[in-house]
């Protein structure tokens, strides 16, 4: 699968800059990147132009779908992350430490926890 490749490419590179996770924050448009040296670096979401609101939240199988969507090609990431921010996740944090990243999906009334296969 071409997402599952390049996030694999993608989290590769990250563990060699030193980075040990990153918030992807749907809500402001903003992915804070963490060093393992306690370094922070914070970029701009190429795909989202202003603050958004939070919506009201869907429910977890909702959200779960879009994360398969986007999993298995369905979904191109800026369409990946409007779909999150519309449904409601506020953020998402993955932790790189691990040989299989975790990946915590957040919204205003539930956390969803996700190991990538």
């Amino acid at each position: 699968m071409l997402n599952r490749e390049f996030s694999k490419v993608h989290i590769d590179t990250l563990k060699r800059l030193g980075i040990h996770s990153y918030t992807v924050d749907l809500m402001s448009g903003f992915i804070l990147y963490r060093s393992v040296s306690g370094e922070a670096r914070v970029n701009h979401l190429p795909a989202f132009g202003k603050q958004r609101k939070s919506p009201v939240c869907a429910d977890k199988e909702t959200i779960e779908e879009t994360i398969r969507n986007n999993d298995t090609c369905k979904l191109d990431r800026r369409k990946f992350w409007e779909q999150l921010a519309r449904l409601g996740v506020r953020y998402y944090d993955v932790l790189l430490k691990d040989a299989v990243p975790t990946v915590i999906y957040v919204t205003e009334e539930d956390v969803l926890l996700k190991q990538p296969a």
